[in-house]
């Protein structure tokens, strides 16, 4: 055995030397090399790596982006999701969903009685004498002859016969508006 051969010592020390400038200068972050490859790799996209000299790439997990291969993972941002690996970006939530914080991997149906017109913020509950169903942008006005008395409604009901409406949801209105 070599081990007491200070000749040996060096030897070992230089490769180990040889190694790390290897990695360090040669392997950056944002590339990879395999065992024995005296060559790096840029991680393919989708992936990133943050340590010099390092063997592999990470995926991008979900709810992130990983636009440049050299940085961390960035969480996706509020009105925006991304619910699989290896992605560098994040879609918008489609019209009608929304996520109001941020690194989600789904976005959320607008519930109904509420209006989603910016996805990156909570559902708005509808106005009273509106109503909305469940993935919608906007609120919709209750139609003539119908009525809502209550924010966040989900329908409209129908006036009975011989009343009108509008006062008695007025009043109701100011009551809520005043003294709630």
């Amino acid at each position: 055995m070599q081990p007491n051969n200070p000749n040996h010592v060096h030897q070992v020390n230089n490769i180990l030397l040889i190694t790390y400038f290897l990695n360090y200068v040669f392997f950056p972050v944002g590339t990879f090399s395999g065992i024995q490859q005296i060559t790096c790799d840029a991680c393919p996209s989708g992936y990133y790596n943050t340590r010099n000299g390092s063997s592999k790439c990470i995926i991008c997990p979900p709810g992130h982006s990983c636009a440049a291969a050299s940085e961390e993972p960035v969480p996706c941002e509020k009105g925006t999701s991304n619910n699989e690996h290896g992605q560098i970006s994040c879609p918008s939530c489609g019209a009608g969903n929304y996520t109001d914080t941020t690194g989600k991997a789904d976005c959320h149906i607008c519930p109904a009685g509420s209006q989603c017109s910016d996805p990156a913020i909570t559902p708005v509950p509808c106005e009273i004498g509106k109503y909305s169903e469940a993935g919608k942008v906007s609120c919709t006005t209750c139609a003539a002859g119908h009525y809502t008395t209550l924010t966040g409604s989900t329908y409209c009901s129908i006036c009975g016969p011989g009343k009108h409406l509008f006062f008695e949801i007025i009043f109701i209105y100011l009551i809520i508006k005043f003294f709630l």
